[in-house]
């Protein structure tokens, strides 16, 4: 007589949903090598998001963030400044956003304040000019000059770090969205491997 493999399965019938479990709790102690190469994985997915955090945009920042800003600088090993230049920074955080870092990590620079910008006089010329990014920081650049002592604990005059500001784009500028981001960077253009804020120097 011919068998068939249908034959075994009526046979044997499927395991209950109690044998699965026990066996699915048994596996990981009759595979040790493939449990400890799972467990290792997970460990070091977890230790890279606990060093570099999720992403984040310009809106999700807050003060004392410390960030990784994949300027194309930092992607380069020969870069001179592997941050990235302020105008090169701020268009990759508006357009890409930043990754989280903890700020005893490596990290290229920290959020010191978050400011809005007065609306600007008519009478200025301003106004007229606010479609221009450059005319934007101009309004905000004060404001993180003014909030950069209190946040690093030393006068931007013969500081290591310096600050400037990243607003949101033109248009949202001028309807009113005058959110603007103070960012803290070492002055050389170098990685931090501590937090800028209170350190004095």
């Amino acid at each position: 007589m011919r068998r068939e493999l249908g034959d075994e399965r009526k046979r044997y019938g499927r395991k209950s949903l109690r044998e699965q479990l026990e066996d699915a709790i048994a596996w990981p102690g009759n595979h040790r090598s493939a449990t400890g190469v799972i467990l290792v994985v997970i460990a070091g997915a977890l230790l890279l998001v606990a060093v570099r955090g999720g992403a984040t945009s310009l809106r999700g920042l807050a003060v004392g963030d410390c960030l990784y800003i994949p300027t194309a600088a930092a992607q380069d090993p020969l870069s001179l400044r592997p941050i990235g230049e302020a105008p090169a920074v701020e268009e990759v955080l508006i357009t890409a956003g930043a990754e989280e870092a903890a700020c005893t990590a490596s990290h290229g620079h920290e959020v010191a304040a978050i400011v809005v910008a007065p609306e600007p006089s008519r009478t200025t010329g301003e106004f007229g000019q606010l479609l221009d990014r450059d005319a934007i920081r101009r309004q905000a650049q004060p404001l993180c000059d003014a909030a950069f002592d209190a946040f690093v604990g030393h006068a931007i005059a013969g500081s290591s770090y310096v600050t400037f500001p990243v607003a949101p784009e033109p248009a949202a500028w001028v309807a009113g969205g005058r959110q603007t981001v103070c960012l803290v960077a070492r002055r050389d253009g170098q990685w931090m491997d501590h937090p800028a804020r209170g350190s004095g120097e």
